[in-house]
């Protein structure tokens, strides 16, 4: 189920043997989304190394596995939504957002489905009660088309969701990038995607063990992530992205599909986007109402960026 992609090595490839008295490595888990590559690009090209920080990058192709490795404590962080942030508080295994990232999430399906409208009654993958759920929401939302406007499917792994549609096992799906530049490259349509509905509910998240017992060493990780967002809005990454494909899990024919995005450095989410989510989830009953913004986020940086992503006010439901 899971997946090491990377272990305790150094920027040469060489094993690093953690020492007594050494602080284990910071364990991170990656989705196959563009929101893994700048943590990617700063593990290859040895930024968190040059912060004295060891890291390992675990890989995930499901976000259901990704979170049962949250919840065992296999991992310190992840690249994961506000969506999960809420339901692991409420879980009782307290996680924290501490800086969006650049996801984007597309709904794909067969060739006669133009737009949203025209897929009226079909059938469109999905991982329920996920960021995939809520997105999908906030697209029929913003259409102004009702809950049952389309029927849900579950499959929890990406991948699978594209090949299936591919394949025309399956009428439409929500996958993430680089995957929706395959799909429109083999003729499937783009039919809505989280840049069109300006929504953007995706964050890296640590513990709460991890930030009340090793800030010095997120104030390191998000140095060399910043890094790494610099690096990647101001250089051609074709040289690295073999490397960064392996590390994040991505299948080998994508690299040829990349299309890397402006990334951003460490931003919180705007309140507004997180009240969205909540209230969302508390509709859902997969929270309770007493849990409140502060609750989804922590400020590692001295001086945070808040984030201006969404122009959306907040959803009435």
């Amino acid at each position: 189920m899971i997946f090491l992609l990377a272990t305790c090595v150094d920027v040469n490839g060489d094993r690093i043997d953690i020492t007594e008295g050494e602080k284990p490595p910071l364990k991170i888990g990656l989705m196959p989304t563009m929101d893994s590559v700048a943590i990617a690009t700063a593990y290859e090209l040895g930024f968190f190394d040059s912060q004295g920080l060891k890291v390992e990058l675990i890989s995930f192709s499901s976000a259901r596995d990704r979170d049962s490795a949250f919840q065992a404590g296999a991992l310190d962080g992840a690249t994961v939504d506000l969506i999960a942030v809420g339901l692991f508080n409420e879980s009782g295994k307290p996680i924290r957002a501490t800086s969006v990232t650049t996801a984007h999430f597309t709904l794909i399906g067969q060739p006669q489905y133009e737009d949203i409208e025209s897929l009226a009654g079909g059938s469109v993958l999905i991982s329920s009660n996920t960021a995939i759920d809520f997105v999908l929401d906030q697209m029929l939302h913003a259409f102004d088309l009702p809950y049952d406007h389309i029927v849900r499917e579950e499959v929890g792994n990406i991948p699978t969701r594209f090949e299936m549609v591919r394949a025309g096992q399956a009428q439409a799906a929500l996958i993430s990038e680089p995957f929706a530049t395959m799909a429109g490259a083999d003729g499937l349509s783009i039919i809505s995607d989280t840049f069109q509905i300006d929504f953007n509910p995706f964050v890296l998240a640590f513990s709460l063990d991890v930030i009340e017992n090793r800030t010095d060493d997120l104030h390191s990780f998000y140095i060399a992530y910043n890094e790494a967002v610099e690096f990647l809005n101001t250089n051609l990454v074709e040289t690295h992205l073999e490397v960064i494909v392996d590390l994040i899990g991505f299948p080998e024919e994508v690299v040829d599909y990349i299309q890397t995005p402006t990334f951003l450095r460490s931003t919180l989410p705007s309140y507004e986007i997180i009240e969205v989510v909540r209230q969302w989830l508390i509709d859902k009953e997969l929270i309770s109402e007493d849990m409140n913004i502060e609750d989804f986020i922590f400020e590692v940086q001295d001086k945070p960026h808040r984030n201006c992503y969404s122009k959306m006010n907040a959803i009435d439901y």
